[in-house]
């Protein structure tokens, strides 16, 4: 969301903390009908999908233009990335190695009666993306993406001696910037946790 531009006509919903499971479905089931049946996009995690996905038959029912792009990292990746920085790597219900498993998502959008695609690599993308965009009504595309994939910019925290943690203000995300750059970007005087 930080690159994303916006042309005129189009309108963009997130969920504020970019990690609200179950929002990817509902929230362009809802935008789509609000909007007269535009084509909708949605852009969701493998995690998240599963959530709601009884809606995808009210989707399919109403032949709704919601085109979803699943970002497909083998399970819940910011708390696999939480794990790994904060419990040593240990990892826990994150992943097919610590317990999680995922229904696989184009069998699910065909159980559904939805079209699916699936693209695994570079070479491919445009021509997949452009064959859902072209497809009408619902589609589901299954976009698998590499499991170690890192999120930057994003809120970090640090545990203080005592135990606690402490989270950066939104200003100051990893990968910080060096103090005296940080600092001088400031128009204001930065917060205790930022220095």
């Amino acid at each position: 969301m930080q690159t994303f531009r916006v042309k005129r006509g189009m309108r963009v919903l997130n969920s504020q903390g970019l990690g609200s499971m179950g929002f990817g479905i509902a929230a362009p089931l809802g935008a789509c009908l609000a909007s007269g049946g535009r084509r909708t996009i949605s852009l969701d995690g493998d995690g998240g999908f599963p959530m709601n996905i009884q809606e995808l038959e009210t989707v399919r029912r109403l032949g709704l233009p919601i085109k979803f792009f699943v970002l497909n990292n083998n399970g819940y990746a910011s708390i696999r990335s939480t794990q790994r920085s904060y419990f040593q790597g240990r990892l826990v219900a994150s992943d097919p190695s610590s317990g999680l498993t995922l229904p696989d998502t184009v069998k699910v959008a065909e159980a559904f009666g939805i079209p699916a695609f699936r693209v695994g690599d570079h070479e491919s993308l445009r021509t997949v993306i452009r064959q859902v965009l072209a497809t009408p009504g619902p589609v589901v595309c299954d976009v698998l993406i590499t499991p170690s994939q890192v999120t930057a910019p994003r809120l970090s925290s640090s545990q203080r001696p005592d135990g606690t943690m402490v989270s950066r203000p939104l200003e100051d995300m990893w990968p910080f910037l060096d103090r005296t750059e940080f600092a001088a970007n400031m128009l204001i005087p930065p917060l205790e946790e930022s220095l």
